[in-house]
């Protein structure tokens, strides 16, 4: 309160009591309550409550005995008496042990006196501490104030509109065939149909503490609509449409849809060959015999028999392998990923990446050829930029190439490789340099004019700098001469990679150089050189 509520109020001590005055124009102004807890605060602890009550009910501004006396909390009481809060500052707690002792005898008041005390004023069970005090029973951890706990508030939600399980089994029809129209594996939506609707998050209601302080509701978070590849959100920020037609995923928690052919189960006699022209997914096997051309994506979620599988534009994803056979074929022009190649024929205009083995296979990227956790195991393995495999050969001698080829001549590849260093070291020189010059336009700039010393020094840092340039020019011409018709060619240094070991009997190649291992060969990288091929081990 602004003011001391007691100030307000006429107390005068006459020689039979207390008398209080409350004057008529603080009628409804004041409450019993306040002018019972403002005595508290002072330690007035034996105050008439009824004759309180009654006073600040009339308000007629007529002296009323409230008491005989004012008396003070007495501090030995401290000892009975003990007020706890919990950390939340939701609920307090009092124990009162009642002594025996008259002169020492727990009141209402003093149980008030210890709450004003402990700074408590907000839900005090007054009724209660009559109660425990008109009993006079020790109590131990009785709630006997309890604030009003904030509500939180709710996060957003996202409640999806469609069928966003993709689990289900596939819908056969009754003579074997397999329904595309009603896919239950692969969620197909129209285009501009809801997809989901966002519920936003609330702020909350905040509480309050038995101290009488505000309690903060922890307000929702929010959580963005999923959208991903071909949906849109509304104007309100609430809904997520579809953008187009066709299948639905995730994707990093987004939802996103594509046109993709879908084929949910095998490519058998029930599909025949697939032709398309855009990405197809395909949950089962390819069957011997049939065979998978498109322009876009292949995704099989099975195995690749002795199948054709081919991206003219795209890529190849294979979860399982490929059993190919001796009959398999997969181009791909950007990558392809598989489990394993088994008697198989691999093409690919970018890299392939195989996680477990390559067996007796024909093998060929213009990218890299990955195998860093399994073997190759027989076969021809053509890269033409690296080979990296855990092991290369088998124990038996089983015969495998692995080789690094494009059509460009070994000898005029180490100097194209050659010209390619001195290039990077010609550009560190420029930028040693390059620094010099910043420093001494910087210094310029703070003494506005550099001596005729430094200006020489930098007159001569920029004519370095201007040659040089002229020679990574220069470097850069002759090497495309170099290259001719592979101006395309990715300048790496061409290397084979064996994790583990290489068996006798393997063929190492890097364009026109060929070695034959004659011993085992552990952790080492195949390297060219002006001599031929080198190996180097492997840290």
């Amino acid at each position: 309160m602004m003011y001391d509520l007691l100030e307000r109020l006429n107390l005068k001590q006459k020689r039979d009591g207390i008398y209080m005055t409350v004057s008529p124009d603080l009628k409804g102004r004041i409450r019993f309550e306040d002018v019972r807890r403002a005595l508290v605060r002072r330690g007035v602890v034996n105050a008439n409550l009824d004759a309180i009550h009654r006073v600040v009910a009339r308000a007629d501004g007529i002296p009323t005995k409230i008491g005989d006396y004012f008396e003070r909390y007495n501090r030995i009481k401290d000892k009975f008496i003990h007020v706890r809060i919990d950390d939340n500052q939701l609920t307090a707690y009092i124990s009162i042990r009642f002594p025996k002792e008259e002169p020492f005898r727990i009141t209402s008041f003093d149980v008030h006196f210890k709450l004003m005390e402990a700074n408590i004023r907000y839900g005090i069970h007054d009724q209660l501490i009559d109660k425990i005090v008109k009993e006079q029973k020790n109590v131990i951890n009785l709630p006997i104030a309890e604030g009003k706990p904030p509500v939180h508030g709710k996060n957003a939600e996202i409640k999806y509109k469609i069928d966003t399980n993709i689990s289900r089994s596939p819908l056969i029809l009754e003579d074997g065939r397999v329904d595309f129209h009603r896919l239950n594996l692969i969620k197909i939506v129209k285009k501009d149909q809801h997809l989901a609707e966002k519920i936003p998050s609330t702020k909350g209601t905040p509480g309050i503490s038995v101290f009488g302080t505000m309690l903060n509701a922890v307000p929702g978070k929010d959580r963005p609509l999923p959208r991903g590849l071909n949906t849109y959100i509304s104007d309100d920020g609430l809904n997520l449409y579809a953008k187009i037609g066709g299948h639905i995923f995730f994707l990093q928690n987004l939802l996103n849809i594509e046109n993709v052919f879908i084929v949910r189960r095998n490519v058998d006699f029930s599909t025949g060959d697939i032709l398309y022209t855009g990405d197809v997914l395909i949950f089962g096997d390819v069957k011997t015999g049939f065979k998978v051309t498109t322009d876009g994506n292949i995704r099989i979620r099975g195995n690749v028999d002795g199948a054709e599988v081919i991206s003219n534009k795209g890529k190849i994803e294979i979860d399982g392998g490929v059993f190919g056979k001796g009959k398999a074929k997969l181009y791909a022009r950007d990558f392809i990923r598989a489990g394993f190649v088994q008697e198989a024929s691999v093409r690919s205009g970018g890299d392939i990446e195989v996680n477990r083995y390559i067996i007796n296979s024909q093998v060929n990227a213009k990218g890299e050829i990955r195998v860093p956790k399994g073997n190759i195991i027989g076969g021809n393995i053509v890269s033409a930029s690296s080979i990296v495999a855990r092991e290369i050969g088998s124990p038996n001698s089983l015969p495998t190439e692995v080789r690094i080829g494009n059509d460009i001549d070994p000898h005029v590849l180490v100097e194209i490789l050659a010209a390619r260093e001195e290039e990077k070291k010609i550009q560190k020189t420029i930028g040693m340099y390059q620094k010099k010059v910043d420093f001494l336009n910087m210094l310029g700039k703070r003494l506005s004019k550099l001596t005729p010393e430094k200006a020489l020094e930098l007159e001569e840092l920029l004519k370095k700098i201007h040659r040089l340039n002229l020679d990574i020019e220069a470097l850069k011409e002759k090497t495309k001469v170099l290259l001719g018709e592979n101006a395309d060619f990715a300048l790496e240094e061409p290397y084979i990679e064996a994790k583990h070991q290489v068996f006798p009997g393997v063929v190492i190649g890097i364009n026109d150089f060929e070695q034959k291992i004659q011993k085992p060969v552990r952790r080492v990288t195949f390297r060219i050189d002006e001599s031929g091929i080198s190996a180097d081990n492997l840290i």
